[in-house]
């Protein structure tokens, strides 16, 4: 049985409740001597629930307009009009023979696997270097931007080739 993820507002409404728990209650459940730093706390997701998070930042519901919105990356909800809309330090990657589904599992199966397929673009490649190389320049953007260890993710930005997927576009706005 499949159960879909609620959409739009609810989606919206779900992550602030989680994120006005971190700050309210997350201390409740930690042993005393444990004060967490919410101040490096990080909001991410792939797809909708990038869109989610995106406008939970901004302050806002996201907008749905049925069951199923296609195609899955909407030139009004993709990945460069998220660029777009960010404020510095901004970064801004793709990878050649990637597409929207390659974040996903590897074996979609059922119903939600053939609805996944038919709507959204595969890539060509294995897709555990192309997991890997998204995580390694989230890390490393998070390093930068939270620790202030720039080494990383300038030299993925001005080494693109270091990655374990060719890059064919690296945008990095630092201000």
């Amino acid at each position: 049985m499949y159960i879909l993820p609620p959409k739009g507002i609810r989606e919206v409404e779900s992550a602030a409740q989680v994120a006005n728990w971190l700050q309210l209650g997350l201390q409740s459940v930690l042993p005393e001597n444990i004060e967490p730093n919410l101040k490096t706390v990080v909001l991410s997701g792939h797809s909708r629930g990038g869109k989610t998070a995106f406008a939970l930042a901004l302050g806002y519901g996201s907008e749905s307009k049925g069951l199923i919105s296609c195609p899955c990356a909407p030139k009004k909800y993709n990945h460069e009009e998220f660029f777009n809309e960010s404020k510095p330090p901004r970064a801004h990657f793709t990878a050649k023979n990637y597409g929207h589904m390659d974040m996903l599992n590897d074996d979609l199966s059922g119903v939600i696997g053939k609805l996944a397929d038919s709507m959204c673009v595969n890539g060509k490649g294995p897709r555990d270097p192309f997991r890997r190389c998204i995580g390694g320049i989230v890390i490393a953007f998070l390093n930068y931007y939270f620790q202030d260890n720039e080494v990383d993710f300038n030299t993925i930005v001005n080494e693109p080739d270091v990655a374990p997927v060719v890059l064919d576009q690296v945008q990095f706005d630092a201000s």
